[in-house]
């Protein structure tokens, strides 16, 4: 990702006719994600070595459109992964961690509990970064 991406993401947040489209809660999961990418771009890129099983844990969970009623993701879903949506190369890294950091924005002991190694790296990251440090702290 590059300050080009992150000019792209940032037009992609102000196109109102876009965002109107969308229900009120895709559109906040949305702009969180895409904030995910903004501060993985100023703080990183985060590394996601070590992490793999943890980001792709919570991609599932949260993105998993197979559930139950209860909003689980069904015992016999396949995973959810960027992939699925088109990803490929370097991006599906980004794509995990801009999801984690919206989990972590969204659901701070959710993180921790769920994945608590990706949480500290996201913290180790974000907290003493001086581009990002004065926006955001993660506890």
């Amino acid at each position: 990702m590059d300050q080009d991406d992150v000019r792209r993401f940032v037009c992609e947040l102000s196109r109102d006719e876009a965002i109107e489209r969308l229900t009120p809660e895709v559109a906040a999961r949305m702009k969180a994600h895409q904030l995910g990418h903004i501060l993985d771009y100023l703080a990183g890129p985060i590394s996601t070595s070590g992490l793999e099983d943890e980001l792709q844990q919570i991609y599932n969970e949260l993105n998993n459109p197979n559930r139950t009623a209860d909003l689980r993701v069904l015992p016999e879903a396949d995973p959810f992964r960027p992939e699925d949506r088109g990803f490929t190369g370097a991006a599906v890294a980004r794509e995990y961690i801009a999801e984690a950091i919206r989990a972590y924005l969204t659901d701070p002991n959710y993180m921790k509990t769920v994945a608590p190694r990706t949480a500290a790296a996201i913290r180790a990251a974000v907290n003493p970064n001086p581009r990002v440090n004065t926006l955001i702290q993660f506890n």
